[in-house]
């Protein structure tokens, strides 16, 4: 037996026996010692791999989907010990609030993790985030300072295009004018475009009057509801003036002893 005084001691051993186990160990299988079998590999089989440094690069979990919030950040958790970080997305292109995004992790470079996006000519394009970091206070250390600078967020290529685009349809030199037409309701692309052009482009022929079926409905009769003698009282004397006199009172009370006069009867 030998004493070992480290791992490193052993490590040098075991390296010792291992060459000479694959030298002069003839393997039951293929009856050859395993450094003679090894000779026999052809260069088509034998796969060289990469360097330690593009090993660790290409280790990388499952990819996650995550959706892009409206501060066009996405939260992730990498796992319990670095528990849920936010990242911020707003330097990559293409990126919009709503965007789904995939999410790998690289263990060498945790927390920071890799977006996977797609450019315009369909290629794969990786991006290293690193978490946003918080002050004891549980704000963003590069946040605006209250009082002496004020941050908007960066528009993105769709903003981009979009006030482009705006500025186009209003024939104006800045947004400040867009927005004012705006206000104004001002058409977009005045005398430029026809918007009625779907309509006015269609000759419609004369018809002639296509035969039909009268209608028939019953007849409605509508009638007013009975006033008291006194309301008929005074419509009577209002049409007839000085003409009315009390025997004329006295007659709509016999005609009508029940105090009601039908309307039509006035």
């Amino acid at each position: 037996f030998k004493s070992v005084e480290s791992i490193e001691q052993l490590n040098a051993f075991a390296s010792e026996w291992r060459t000479m186990f694959n030298e002069t160990k003839v393997h039951s299988r293929t009856k050859r010692t395993r450094n003679q079998v090894w000779q026999m590999i052809r260069p088509e089989q034998l796969r060289i791999a990469p360097n330690l440094e593009l090993c660790r690069e290409l280790v990388s979990t499952l990819p996650k989907s995550r959706t892009v919030r409206g501060d066009l950040t996405i939260q992730h958790t990498i796992n319990k010990d670095y528990g849920e970080r936010f990242y911020n997305l707003k330097h990559i292109d293409g990126i919009y609030v709503g965007a789904k995004v995939d999410v790998v992790v690289n263990p060498y470079r945790a927390p920071d993790i890799d977006i996977i996006t797609v450019n315009s000519l369909g290629e794969k394009v990786i991006y290293t985030v690193a978490p946003d970091q918080y002050d004891m206070f549980g704000q963003l250390e590069d946040a605006p300072v209250i009082g002496k600078e004020i941050r908007a967020m960066p528009d993105s290529k769709i903003d981009q295009a979009r006030k482009r685009i705006m500025k186009q349809a209003y024939n104006a030199e800045t947004q400040a004018e867009v927005d004012k037409a705006l206000k104004k309701r001002v058409p977009a692309y005045q005398g430029h475009i026809d918007v009625n052009a779907h309509i006015t482009k269609h000759e419609v022929p004369e018809y002639l009057p296509r035969a039909g079926e009268q209608m028939t409905t019953p007849q409605q009769r509508r009638q007013a509801a009975p006033v008291s003698i006194f309301e008929a009282a005074r419509e009577i004397r209002g049409l007839v003036g000085d003409l009315w006199t009390t025997d004329h009172y006295k007659a709509l009370q016999t005609t009508y002893p029940d105090g009601l006069v039908p309307a039509d009867a006035i």
